[in-house]
This record gives C-alpha cells, structure tokens and sequence, in this order.
C-alpha cells in the first residue's frame, strides 16, 4: 500500500512521488505521468494485471480491456508477467506503470494538486 504522503517507495518496484506547483504542462511519458491528485483514493497499491481489468487509456475516449492493450502494445509475456498496476483504494487503475495512464486521472483547468508520479528503472 502507498499512502498519501509517501515520497517514495522502493519495493515490488522504485516509484517517486512529487507534488508539482508550477503550472508548466507535462506530457504522459512511459516512465512518469503527472496526474490530478484530488482525485485520488489512498492508500494506493501495487498489483498484476487481473481478469477483466479495465481502464481509459489516456487521450482515448472509451474504456480499453488491459489484455487489449497489451495484445495491442505487442507486449511478450513476459511483458504482461512483469507490469504492473497502479490502482486507487477502489481498484479504478491510474497507471499501466511504465505503459500509459488513466485518462480519468489527467491535470485540467480545474485542477489544484498536481502529483508526478516516475518509475525508476
């Protein structure tokens, strides 16, 4: 589990968390996403792909089975065997780590805590 407040984690895989205060825009990279961070459930966590999960890849309208993205991305199975999740408290998927993000989950005009969020390989 991730709580709010954490900086950093380092075990099933390295993460940072870093509150963003300036108004410069991010692009979604593969190895960090920058995210609306009210809307966010604690405690996160991280976790495998399950049966039937499901997410909104970013810039896509739609919701997009994660199979179909990793059939979709090319991903090998060892690929999909290593990727993991991370989701809200409420099991919603914010980021396919290292892939894409949630669009649900994107900055906007009404956002005030922004949260960037990098994989550290």
């Amino acid at each position: 589990e991730i709580f709010e407040h954490e900086k950093e984690i380092l075990s099933p895989i390295s993460l940072i968390f870093e509150s963003i205060i300036n108004s410069e825009t991010v692009f979604n990279k593969s190895n960090e996403i920058v995210i609306d961070g009210d809307l966010l459930k604690f405690p996160l966590k991280l976790r495998k792909k399950e049966q039937g999960d499901y997410f909104y890849p970013f810039g896509m309208r739609g919701k997009k089975k994660v199979s179909k993205h990793f059939k979709d991305e090319k991903f090998s199975m060892f690929d999909k065997q290593e990727t993991w999740l991370l989701v809200n408290n409420n099991e919603e998927i914010i980021w396919i780590v290292g892939s894409r993000m949630d669009d649900r989950f994107k900055i906007n005009n009404q956002t005030n805590y922004k949260l960037k969020i990098k994989l550290v390989k």
